[in-house]
């Protein structure tokens, strides 16, 4: 967790123009006066699924075939894409734009979803996961080195193959080993790694992971079992939701010295923060729902103003990643407040930096 006139009289036109308006199409007549039909062919489903084209939409409860009532002229360009996704499937239309020159027909397919927030432990206890997924299938996780503090955090995609509880999920990540509440460019070990399992939506996702550094060691447990499901990720969000003060409490490089950093996000989804007590760093970016039904937000921010070594080698690195807002005393977050955990990377030559921010709410 993608898509972006020959005109023989006035009347004509404007028959044409009113008849594209109202199927979403575009382009011109190709002259041969010929009309033709766009059909939506849906596989997978489970659950209810909205299909839209311009203005015009096709409801889907089942697997089947339906047209829109209006009908393209010829040489028209049309957009099929969904309006509405299944409650847990992310479906996709896989031929969606297109020149209506005859009959056409896109085809949706509907997999099982693996959004959302997913969380774990290690078999012996050491390790936390955290995993944050879109319904696409992009995600950011987050594994806590209990027994001495580090931190590793990794980026990748989940690919589901199936339509219900038990889909095959396969993908492929990177990332790194961080050390403490910030990353430390200068602490890092880059690697790569692929994935396999299975999900049941919105309610578990096991994943087996190889996972090898650029050095050739192993950095991750092979195995993050299965990871459950916090019900809060289909709370919703919203810019009024996740807008106010927070805190961003840090530890200095020599491992236990905790200060504190504030932040705030303002009502149109404004990011800022400022490490005014030790290196100086200013964040500043924008944070973004990803969409209305669920608990995850895009998260951009760069860093400026970095004066203190190692972390002026931040400046100007833009970070891209997601975030969710974890309600008090929920399964990720003890505390009585609500935190905004983000975790994201910023492209470098040697390939990527990760990073993480818990914001506190006051």
């Amino acid at each position: 967790m993608r898509l972006d006139l020959t005109v023989r009289s006035a009347a004509v036109a404007a028959i044409a123009s009113l008849a594209m308006a109202g199927c979403g199409g575009g382009g011109g007549s190709s002259g041969s006066g010929q009309s033709y039909r766009v059909s939506v062919a849906v596989s997978g489903l489970s659950g209810t699924l909205v299909v839209a084209m311009g203005s015009g939409t096709l409801t889907f409860n089942a697997d089947g075939t339906s047209s829109f009532s209006s009908l393209l002229p010829a040489g028209s360009t049309y957009v099929v894409t969904v309006s509405t996704q299944p409650a847990t499937q992310y479906c996709t239309v896989n031929n969606g734009p297109g020149v209506a020159d005859a009959d056409v027909t896109a085809d949706v397919t509907c997999n099982a979803s693996p959004g959302g927030v997913w969380t774990g432990q290690s078999q012996d206890g050491n390790d936390t996961y955290v995993l944050m997924a879109d319904e696409q299938g992009e995600f950011w996780l987050l594994d806590t080195d209990n027994a001495n503090g580090n931190l590793y955090a990794y980026g990748g995609s989940l690919s589901v193959s199936g339509s219900t509880g038990g889909a095959a999920v396969s993908g492929t990540d990177s990332g790194e080993a961080l050390e403490g509440s910030y990353d430390d460019p200068m602490m890092s070990l880059f690697g790569t790694g692929t994935l396999s399992g299975s999900v049941d939506p919105r309610n578990a996702l096991t994943l087996t992971s190889t996972f090898t550094t650029s050095a050739g060691t192993q950095l991750q447990t092979p195995s993050l079992g299965t990871l459950a499901y916090a019900s809060w990720y289909a709370q919703g969000s919203s810019y009024s939701d996740v807008a106010g003060d927070y805190t961003e409490t840090a530890t200095e490089q020599d491992g236990t010295t905790q200060y504190s950093v504030a932040f705030s996000i303002t009502s149109s989804g404004e990011l800022y923060g400022q490490d005014t007590a030790y290196s100086g760093c200013v964040f500043s970016g924008i944070v973004a729902p990803v969409a209305a039904g669920y608990d995850m937000y895009t998260v951009e921010y760069t860093y400026s103003n970095c004066s203190l070594k190692p972390y002026n080698e931040l400046n100007g690195l833009t970070y891209n990643g997601i975030g969710a807002l974890a309600p008090p005393n929920s399964n990720l977050n003890s505390s009585g407040t609500a935190q905004f955990i983000t975790v994201t990377a910023a492209e470098l030559t040697t390939g990527y930096n990760y990073a993480t921010l818990v914001l506190s709410a006051n």
